[in-house]
């Protein structure tokens, strides 16, 4: 999976490497354990709160890029649903797909009825049936190959999906009531498939992205709400997820955890903290080296964007500031080494807790 950020040791060694430009420490190999007390630091007057690692690290997921879902092009669980009776004697109906046929079940198979209990598709050797799209349904045999079904209200017919064939996906210009600049919508074999319009779109790399999810072709568009990944299966059915404005990453003792940042707000909020915090003038010593070193990462911006700033802090308050500038000749680019006031680090572990454990 890619990181655009740091690993624990490189992190670690990153802030450890700064400290030849610091006065040297007796007490440089001292590690942190995931809950500190309060006590002096290397200057002997500035005490460290109290921090320890968010419980929900426990059981952290790795961070996925498609892990926020605001629209798909069709609900499995909205179009084949449980019916409310029995519509006919002598069949045991599982399943209603979109007021166009039941799935029922007979012993250990299932097979189609139409709404007027015709027998659609013999359950003989059916093991599943499944809503693969808003018409179309997966059928699983015991001995032969999945087949795909096309239900529609003058019957059904077998589906030949074929291979997957990114051309008939298309962005068609719409116009927009409120807006006179030129909106996109998407479209397989010329119907919609999203309500959402887009003012301008870029095809991806699926694997370019960090995920472990599948998809056959990934694209990124982006509106007035911000900016989305368009993601779709082998079957053209879409996926929207909002696209990531930032990240986060943590290691506290043993726990580590890894996170991006999708909602405006939360990067919004954060970003306002990190303008806050202050430079500790009084500061001596370096950063603690080794490989156990607790430490945050926080990048503000996409792992493909030209500007985007990227922190790394200890316990301490140290902290290695990486800017980087959409400068052709990369003169823009910066980065540099900073002595925060401690509380730095203890406000952002609140704020990694409160506001990323709560969506964990």
């Amino acid at each position: 999976m890619k990181r655009f950020a740091v690993s624990v040791m490189a992190a670690a060694m990153l802030l450890a490497g700064c400290a030849g430009t610091r006065e040297e420490s007796s007490s440089d190999t001292e590690s942190y354990p995931s809950e500190v007390t309060s006590r002096p630091d290397d200057s002997g007057s500035v005490k460290l709160k109290d921090y320890s690692a968010p419980d929900f690290l426990e059981n952290a997921a790795p961070a996925d890029v498609l892990s926020d879902v605001v629209e798909r092009s069709f609900d499995p669980a909205e179009i084949l649903v449980e019916p409310e009776q029995q519509p006919f004697e002598g069949y045991k109906c599982t399943g209603l797909f979109g007021d166009l046929c039941y799935v029922f079940k007979q012993g250990d198979n299932y097979g189609l009825l139409s709404m007027d209990g015709e027998v659609l598709l013999d359950p003989e050797g059916i093991t599943k049936i499944t809503a693969v799209g808003t018409s179309l349904l997966a059928v699983k045999y015991e001995d032969k190959p999945r087949e795909y079904y096309r239900v529609t209200v003058d019957g059904i017919r077998k589906a030949d999906i074929g291979s997957f064939d990114k051309r008939r996906i298309t962005f068609e210009p719409v116009y927009a009531e409120d807006d006179s600049r030129e909106h996109y919508s998407v479209r397989v074999d010329g119907e919609e498939v999203s309500e959402r319009t887009w003012l301008s779109i870029k095809e991806l790399a699926p694997e370019s992205l960090d995920t472990t999810q599948r998809y056959e072709a990934v694209y990124y568009a982006e509106n007035a709400e911000g900016g989305f990944y368009l993601a779709f299966d082998g079957l053209y059915g879409l996926t929207v997820f909002r696209a990531e404005c930032g990240y986060a990453e943590i290691k506290i003792g043993e726990l580590y955890g890894d996170f991006y940042i999708t909602d405006p707000k939360e990067l919004t909020e954060l970003k306002t903290l990190i303008g806050s915090f202050g430079d500790d003038t009084s500061a001596k010593g370096a950063p603690k080296n080794g490989s156990d070193t607790d430490y945050i990462r926080i990048v503000i911006g996409r792992q493909s964007d030209e500007e985007r700033s990227c922190y790394t802090l200890s316990p301490e308050g140290y902290c290695f500031t990486e800017l980087y500038r959409s400068d052709e000749s990369t003169k823009g680019n910066s980065r540099f080494f900073r002595k925060l006031d401690p509380e730095t680090f203890t406000d952002l572990v609140y704020w990694v807790n409160r506001t990323l454990g709560e969506e964990g």
